[in-house]
């Protein structure tokens, strides 16, 4: 195989690997729309404005408030707040700034992480909705978030407990 061939082969490759990546890029464009689309649709569905799901901390708000606890936001703010910060001070020049900024962005991303899944489990519970609807929430928001917004469940308002016969128990 001659130097020009081996050339063109990584050429076409290169291209490949391009329109791939652009492929990747739109899908992931749709599916941003599709799921704030549908979360507007939610929050619209609770009286609550469609808008405020483009407002990065605001929609986290709302959300918390469609589900009837507040006081789950602020520890998911908080903590989404830290892990910020940690995150720049990890690139400091001292190895023991750079280890405790490591180790608190950690710990706040998991505090952030358990907080966001209890606003999405108030929130299913607010539109008559079990636990598997909130693992849905969790992971699979872009197929999950259309399923409440464009289905029959009405909000029904923040609830103490799941409106349902209780789970049994693992």
């Amino acid at each position: 195989m001659e130097y020009q061939e081996v050339v063109n082969i990584f050429l076409a490759l290169g291209g490949i690997a391009i329109v791939l990546f652009l492929i990747q890029i739109l899908i992931g464009l749709i599916c941003l729309i599709v799921t704030l689309v549908a979360q507007a649709k939610v929050n619209q569905k609770a009286n609550k404005p469609g808008w405020a799901v483009i407002i990065p901390y605001y929609a986290q708000y709302v959300r918390a408030e469609i589900g009837g606890n507040v006081t789950y936001f602020w520890p998911f703010f908080i903590a989404s707040l830290v892990s910020g910060a940690c995150s720049i001070a990890e690139y400091s020049e001292n190895e023991m700034v750079m280890l405790i900024a490591s180790l608190l962005s950690t710990v706040a991303a998991v505090v952030a992480l358990v907080y966001h899944i209890k606003m999405d489990r108030n929130l299913a519970i607010a539109f008559g909705k079990n636990n598997g609807f909130t693992v849905g929430l969790v992971l699979l928001p872009v197929i999950f978030y259309p399923i409440l917004a464009w289905s029959q469940a009405e909000y029904i308002g923040p609830q103490t407990a799941y409106p349902g016969p209780k789970p049994p128990l693992l």
